[in-house]
């Protein structure tokens, strides 16, 4: 019985199989797109990606930055007591670069795109301080954020070939260089510029840029650190030819487009800061910088010189001058983030990471273990990207796979849990109570398996139907024969009742088939009492239409153990009940037609009752068919008036001269 596959069953299995594949599909819909280079860049995918980066820094302690410095230009040095208002003369950065000369570099990150017209002899002195510091990078920036054509990029495409990737390519007349005299004097000139992502958080930088001349300008970041590292401009653009790229002899994961990720040291505050004012007013101790990179630059909110990066803090509040040193930082000391959330090879792998998760929820187990083992899936990509984050420095594709993980393991476990219910629902919700299907939902499990468990039984037939069904005519017959089955089937379905099948004009109902029912013996009483009201009131209709004849009918009553489940062949079964007991139940329904009574109760269902029923009388013991030892019954009126009619029915219908059913 247990290994029937009956009709539901089947119905659940196609479900499960329909479920299954349309996760594993969009699974794999989800892994494809995003290990497409032309897709892999949607925001569907690049959005949780950023997320897992943005939440993997947060939450990391704060690396050590102590090897770069800044010196802000911060509000109390814009005061009138000490510097005034900005932009300052140029001597007072010549000033501060002798307050620097043993810092290993020193990096501005401020644009003197135009000559000083306030003083113009500070451009001179400016020049010759950093010519004679001979550490010093300048900053350039591009005028407008706008690439150049495709024509312009063939004249550019010698400087391409120059490159393991396809670099940011700008016109010439974008690009804003220092002034002629302090460009030449400088170590090296670099661009501040940096594209941020679509929700404004820097994340990446552009390494270099190339115009459409073929001249090549690395990151202002970038020099600082080559000049730190005491590498020579043409060393340092001929190892961005390497396959892969070396930056100081250590490995640098870029994408196509030469962009790297920042691997920011902690959030705004962790690289240490001095006032400019307190520099070259000797407030500072010029110890504090020997050996060290500094970068100058605006730390007063005043100049807009904000770039909010991943920390939540301040709501993403960076300096831009912070973001500088972060990445100078991370190239110096070669604590490079590897890029592998575009690699096709840890796409896949996180694809068959939530075909697993859509496998487990669809096992076969009625445990159900597969849904919290969704979730354990989830925390080992979760683990496994923190895990190389922190470990190894490389960044997984969490997003993808955690997406494609999300969506089959979420339609899945929503489909898995919803499947039985929705075919429950289905199948049985014409044959028990709401109650009872809402208790059956709950458990569907029963349906798969069969159990022994104590149920009443009721069984009821129509009294001489043969020979109603060859006196009327068929169609009148069918039509009165339904009037009369709904009716009774509402009346076991009210009293929480399974209606387990209709015999012809006969009926088998089961109580306590699902879930737990500890009264079932009284919904079975009430029920069979029900039945019998509402035949007297049917007959009392059908009394005024020539068309429809009286009925009688007996019902019987029996409790016991019985074994319940889906019992057939492989083509067709239903779940019922089997066992001595229901055959118990049909022959006390036959008793009926001995002791001329409407309604026959077994003693077992009687010392099951739960509330006492005075109108149960004792009608002695019966032999039943097929049984050696008698069985104690009962018999249920329900009111004189009830019993009188049904007792009078059936007299009618015994006696040839009573009141004939139409023949037409």
């Amino acid at each position: 019985m247990g290994e029937a596959d009956n009709s539901l069953r089947r119905s659940v299995y196609q479900r499960r199989r329909e479920g299954l594949l349309h996760a594993l599909v969009a699974v794999w819909c989800v892994t494809v797109l995003a290990a497409h280079p032309r897709t892999g860049g949607w925001t569907l995918f690049r959005a949780p990606q950023n997320w897992a980066y943005d939440q993997a820094l947060q939450h990391r302690k704060p690396l050590d930055a102590s090897a770069i410095v800044i010196v802000g230009i911060d509000e109390r040095s814009m005061m009138p007591s000490h510097l005034g208002r900005f932009p300052w003369p140029r001597r007072v950065y010549a000033q501060l670069l002798s307050r620097l000369r043993n810092a290993r570099a020193v990096g501005f990150d401020i644009i003197f795109a135009e000559p000083d017209r306030a003083d113009p002899a500070s451009d001179a002195i400016f020049a010759n301080a950093v010519k004679r510091h001979g550490r010093a990078v300048l900053a350039m920036h591009i005028a407008r954020q706008v690439e150049i054509s495709g024509q312009d990029k063939q004249q550019a495409s010698a400087a391409e070939l120059k490159f393991a990737f396809t670099p940011w390519i700008v016109r010439s007349a974008q690009v804003a260089m220092p002034v002629q005299n302090l460009a030449q004097a400088a170590a090296g000139v670099g661009f501040v510029d940096i594209q941020p992502d679509p929700d404004g958080i820097v994340r990446r930088f552009n390494l270099v840029l190339v115009d459409e001349d073929g001249r090549i300008y690395p990151h202002f970041a970038a020099e600082v650190a080559r000049v730190a590292a005491g590498v020579s401009r043409d060393d340092f653009i001929r190892s961005l030819a390497e396959r892969p790229v070396r930056i100081f002899g250590k490995l640098l994961a870029s994408d196509g487009a030469g962009r790297v990720l920042v691997n920011y040291p902690g959030p705004s505050g962790t690289v240490e800061q001095f006032s400019f004012c307190d520099v070259i007013e000797g407030r500072t101790k010029p110890e504090s910088f020997d050996g060290k990179i500094v970068l100058v630059g605006a730390t007063a909110p005043g100049l807009y010189d904000v770039r909010p990066a991943p920390f939540a803090e301040r709501a993403h509040f960076y300096l831009g001058v912070e973001t500088n040193a972060a990445i100078c930082r991370m190239l110096v000391e070669g604590n490079y983030l590897a890029d592998s959330s575009r690699s096709a090879g840890w796409i896949v792998l996180g694809g068959l990471l939530a075909t697993a998760a859509v496998l487990l929820v669809w096992l076969p187990s009625q445990s159900l273990i597969g849904v919290p083992a969704g979730l354990g899936i989830l925390a080992i990509e979760t683990g496994a990207f923190l895990a190389a984050f922190y470990g190894a420095g490389k960044v997984l594709p969490w997003g993808p796979a955690a997406l494609a993980t999300a969506i089959g393991w979420g339609w899945s476990a929503y489909r898995r849990l919803g499947v039985e219910r929705s075919v429950i629902r289905d199948e049985f919700s014409a044959y028990v109570s709401p109650e009872v299907l809402a208790q059956l939902m709950r458990q569907p499990d029963v349906l798969e398996r069969g159990e022994r468990r104590e149920v009443t039984l009721l069984f009821s037939d129509i009294r001489g139907s043969t020979s109603l069904a060859e006196r009327m005519p068929p169609e009148q017959w069918i039509a009165q024969l339904n009037e009369y089955l709904t009716a009774m089937a509402d009346v076991i379905l009210a009293a929480d009742g399974y209606l387990d099948k209709f015999m012809g004009d006969g009926i088998m109902a089961i109580w306590n088939t699902f879930g737990d029912q500890p009264h079932h013996a009284d919904l079975g009483v009430v029920a069979a009492r029900a039945m019998l009201e509402r035949l007297e009131g049917l007959n009392r209709e059908w009394a005024a239409r020539p068309d429809r004849c009286p009925l009688r009918i007996g019902i019987g009553l029996h409790t016991g153990e019985a074994i319940v489940g889906n019992v057939g062949s492989a083509q067709r079964t239903q779940f019922t009940a089997i066992g001595d007991t229901v055959n118990a139940a049909a022959r006390v329904e036959e008793a009926t037609k001995a002791l001329r009574v409407p309604l026959v109760v077994s003693e077992a269902t009687v010392q099951k009752l739960t509330t006492p029923q005075s109108d149960l009388v004792e009608l002695g013991e019966v032999a039943l068919r097929g049984r050696t030892e008698p069985v104690r019954v009962y018999g249920l009126t329900v009111s004189r008036e009830v019993m009188h009619s049904v007792a009078q029915t059936q007299d009618e219908a015994e006696d040839p001269g009573g009141t004939p059913c139409p023949d037409a």
